[in-house]
């Protein structure tokens, strides 16, 4: 677990219980962080569950604004009951392949509805226990923070490009997509398909040991050394 997020996540949380049950969630499934979205809709989600209290779900929204999904519980689950049904829902989205959600399908998943998913609509039955049913409200609101540069370039990313390099900054993220297009390119493939640009993303991120094996467009497969001199080396992220 990132020392930096633990530290942001248990300063944020002010009071004593919010402390134990923000590091009880935290210590059992570190993963939840990047499923929330963020270290705060983590935060948010965790408090929101353990104390029964609306949680604020942000995500980019328009430029200038972003969404803000308000999620009311309406019950008080124990720490260790915050974990269980954050990671249901987890994995539950996951087998429908949404490994990134947005606050809206977060919110589903966790009180029951329709979830738009990428193969077609689903009826969710909603994680949490039986009993008041929860509340969902989305609005947008003014973006006090907006996104860098980068920051938008990644979300502009398909979805499982963004899901296979969660948790790396924004500007390193899209070094990799672009070495990756780069050896496409090194073997006439400059217009890779979804799949063909998700595969190759994945070599680059963990290269065989004699390199990377990909779909050449005029001569089958072709196999580029680590370090191929038709390809610009790879350039670490900078600030």
């Amino acid at each position: 677990m990132n020392r930096f997020i633990f530290a942001l996540l248990l300063g944020v949380a002010s009071t004593g219980h919010a402390q134990d049950a923000v590091q009880t969630v935290l210590r059992a499934a570190p993963q939840l962080v990047a499923f929330a979205g963020s270290p705060e809709n983590f935060y948010s989600l965790v408090i929101g569950l353990t104390e029964g209290t609306p949680a604020q779900l942000a995500a980019p929204g328009t430029e200038g604004f972003r969404r803000v999904t308000t999620f009311s519980p309406r019950t008080k689950l124990s720490a260790g009951q915050a974990a269980a049904v954050l990671e249901r829902a987890r994995q539950d989205l996951e087998l429908l392949g949404i490994l990134r959600p947005t606050p809206e399908q977060l919110s589903v998943v966790l009180a029951g509805g329709v979830l738009d998913t990428p193969t077609g609509r689903t009826q969710m039955r909603g994680v949490l226990p039986q009993g008041p049913r929860a509340e969902v409200r989305s609005q947008l609101e003014p973006d006090l923070n907006p996104p860098s540069a980068d920051e938008r370039a990644f979300a502009r990313l398909p979805t499982e490009i963004q899901s296979l390099l969660a948790g790396m900054p924004p500007r390193e993220a899209l070094l990799k997509v672009e070495l990756a297009h780069q050896h496409l390119i090194a073997v006439g493939n400059p217009h890779p398909s979804g799949e063909q640009l998700r595969a190759m993303v994945q070599q680059v991120l963990a290269p065989q040991s004699t390199g990377y094996s990909v779909a050449s467009t005029s001569a089958g497969t072709t196999s580029l050394p680590p370090m191929s001199p038709l390809v610009a080396p790879y350039l670490p992220a900078t600030r």
